[in-house]
Formats: C-alpha cells, structure tokens, sequence
C-alpha cells in the first residue's frame, strides 16, 4: 500500500513538473509585438496554454499579462492596477451596482481584440468561494460579468 501511494505521489509530482514545460516555440509576431509595444519590458515569461500563448512581465514598474493565439496575433491585455489607478467613474459605478457590497481583490484594466475601449476588471468576492470578474467601461458602466473559481 505505502510503496502504491509512493507511486501515485511520484507520478503526480512528474506529471505536474512537465506541465508547466514550455511545449511549442512562441510565434515571432507575438514576440515582435511585445517588442514593438512594450519597448521597457523586463522579465518575460512565456506560457504555453495549447490553445493560446501568455506573455507575463513588466513594464513602466506594472505587471502585464498578453494573450496571443497560436498564430501570434494579440488577443488581449490585462494591467494589474492599484485601486488609487482606477477611475472614480469605475468605483461609483461599482457602487451603484449589486455587487457594491463585495470585497474587491483584484483591480486591472483590460484590452481585448473582440471589446472596443479599454475596460476595467474587478475581482469581487463575497465569501472564499464565489467570485466573479466584473467588467466596467471607462464610463462605470458594467457591462459584463464572469463566474471564476
């Protein structure tokens, strides 16, 4: 039974070593793009999602996350921001909505190919399990709102 459950720990831990394996070259316009977008980026690091690529690093002393698809074209970017960064239109809209009693624990603003404008996405919670994503406009509408684990 011990040498089982030896086994299984060793297996798991191998498992979980390869899955953070960089698996496949990240496309050159990807790279090229962050190059020409981001020209103080430091501490780049590449995740291979197989279905999408995420270039995490900094830049202008912020944490940036980018999504590529497999062909390097840019999908989206996520700025990691401060609450004191975030317009106060965001945090009155918050106010106004239903989740103005929940505690926020992640303020960024957001990009995406498929929105127009930049948005803004809060992590609200109301207890250690449910959690959403909310998405506001520049204006402090909410026009958005995502189910997260």
């Amino acid at each position: 039974m011990k040498k089982l459950l030896l086994s299984i720990m060793v297996t798991c831990s191998l498992g979980m070593g390869m899955a953070d394996a960089q698996i496949r070259e990240v496309p050159e316009a990807a790279e090229e793009f962050l190059q020409e977008k981001y020209p103080d980026l430091s501490g780049v690091e590449w995740v291979d999602n197989l279905t999408n690529f995420t270039a995490i690093f900094t830049s202008n002393q912020k944490l940036l996350k980018t999504r590529f698809n497999n062909k390097g074209t840019w999908l989206q970017t996520e700025v990691t921001l401060d609450e004191k960064e975030v317009p106060e239109a965001v945090k009155d809209g918050l106010s106004k909505s239903r989740y103005a009693d929940r505690e926020v624990q992640q303020w960024a603003s957001f990009e995406s190919a498929k929105t127009k404008g930049l948005q803004y996405r809060l992590l609200v919670a109301n207890s250690k399990v449910e959690k959403k994503y909310l998405f506001f406009t520049e204006e402090g509408r909410l026009v958005k709102e995502a189910i997260t684990l």
